[in-house]
């Protein structure tokens, strides 16, 4: 009686013990499940945000490529205007030219200055050979001999150049304010001066006052409006794309981050998956253990 109550009782602690080893068993499946669900969930989270970053860079990619055709449109509408505005300004310069008689007063100026060269150079030469004159054309002479020596000479120093460049210059505008000086002085030139001076200041206050019909024109000034116009347009369009590709590398940088994260996600996972497998393998051992024992 005694050794049936023994084995009864004992039957009991192995089935209770066997029960409490099968429950604890069930909560680390258990807890293996809910970190597996975890794990996937996390991971497939980790591939939304990729995909949403990558929407991001194909739509920063497609809003650059947009913005360059429009910044394209934008430089050959500059060109166009330019265009446009240069023909306009011609097109007037040619137009107030004749009303202001520009053709005429440089006519009169290239007869004046042939008069004037035609009656200077008989005394020119004469200055040439006035012995008061020769050290200043010989000097003169000398410097322009000089001047063209400088500009082939690769042998000679930077320093030494630029000195004797100096000097070749300064006898050279020595010897033209010395000839200009005493073709004033002669009186068979006053005339023929005074009418190409005159002819030269005629001719300079007609182109001046082309100059200030031409601005105020209003031909001109729309012209010039629609070049200032496209010029900010094509601005506006560059800025576009620098925001536009500052904000591509921004974004460029999130999905690098992405990724990575998606593949830390994918590595946990992995590691966890081996854990669990590993322990449910020993776990079957001890139970085909158990059995045989």
């Amino acid at each position: 009686m005694r050794y049936s109550h023994f084995v009864f009782v004992l039957g009991v602690a192995v089935i209770a013990t066997g029960s409490v080893a099968f429950s604890a068993q069930k909560a680390k499946n258990n807890n293996n499940s809910a970190q597996e669900r975890k794990d996937d969930a996390n991971v497939q989270n980790k591939r939304q945000d990729v995909s949403t970053a990558e929407k991001k860079m194909q739509a920063d990619v497609k809003e650059i490529r947009e913005a360059e055709v429009e910044a394209k449109k934008s430089l050959d509408a500059i060109a166009t205007a330019k265009k446009s505005m240069d023909e306009t300004s011609g097109r007037l310069e040619r137009w107030i030219s004749q009303n202001l008689g520009i053709p005429e007063a440089i006519e009169a100026q290239r007869a004046a200055l042939a008069a004037y060269d035609e009656t200077s150079k008989p005394l020119l030469a004469a200055m040439k050979t006035n012995p008061k004159y020769m050290p200043s054309i010989e000097r003169a002479e000398k410097a322009n001999g000089l001047l063209k020596s400088l500009a082939t000479d690769t042998q000679m120093d930077e320093a030494t150049r630029k000195q004797q460049q100096s000097q070749a210059a300064k006898d050279m505008s020595d010897w033209r304010n010395t000839m200009s000086s005493y073709l004033e002085s002669l009186p068979e030139l006053k005339y023929p001066h005074e009418k190409l001076v005159t002819a030269q200041k005629k001719l300079a206050e007609i182109r001046s006052q082309m100059k200030k019909q031409l601005e105020v024109h209003p031909d001109l000034k729309a012209a010039e409006k629609k070049w200032t116009q496209a010029k900010e347009a094509h601005e506006k369009d560059k800025q576009k794309i620098a925001t536009l590709k500052g904000k591509a590398a921004s974004d460029q940088n999130k999905l690098v981050a992405e990724r990575a994260q998606l593949a830390k996600a994918a590595m946990q996972d992995k590691q966890n998956n081996n854990k669990n497998n590993k322990n449910n393998n020993n776990n079957k051992n001890k139970n085909k253990n158990k059995k045989k024992n």
